[in-house]
């Protein structure tokens, strides 16, 4: 058994956790600069409060279903959420493959996995070793 951890993409910590708090901020800086014109329409109101619950909420369904690491067994892979595990069966003709940048992709008859970990070369040799004692 080993356990590899995983990474988070750049892109990725940008799209989920810079820019929807700095959108939600120029909105409410529009709103009221507009709001000093005049009072706020209802669906302005409704717009703001919605997205200052919602936006919480999807950050911490993100947090639950994001991949935190991969343990790699012999004859399978398990992929580890705070929620909730799932354990993937690697059959004799599963291929581990390192792709440019830098995920290990693994291909299975019905699915492909990415796996995103901290050391791709360490985890590429342990997929292949693990595909082998199947």
């Amino acid at each position: 058994m080993h356990r590899f951890e995983a990474i988070l993409r750049p892109r990725v910590f940008w799209v989920a956790v810079i820019v929807p708090p700095v959108l939600f901020w120029s909105l409410v800086q529009i709103l009221a600069y507009r709001a000093g014109e005049g009072a706020m329409s209802m669906r302005e109101v409704f717009l703001l409060v919605g997205l200052a619950q919602v936006l919480p909420l999807a950050a911490l369904a993100w947090m639950l279903y994001g991949v935190c690491g991969y343990t790699i067994y012999p004859g399978k892979v398990i992929v580890h959420r705070v929620v909730s595990d799932r354990v993937y069966p690697l059959a004799r003709g599963a291929e581990c493959v390192r792709r440019p940048d830098g995920e290990v992709e693994v291909r299975l008859p019905r699915k492909t996995l990415r796996l995103r970990v901290t050391v791709p070369e360490a985890c590429l040799a342990r997929l292949r070793a693990a595909v082998e004692s199947t």
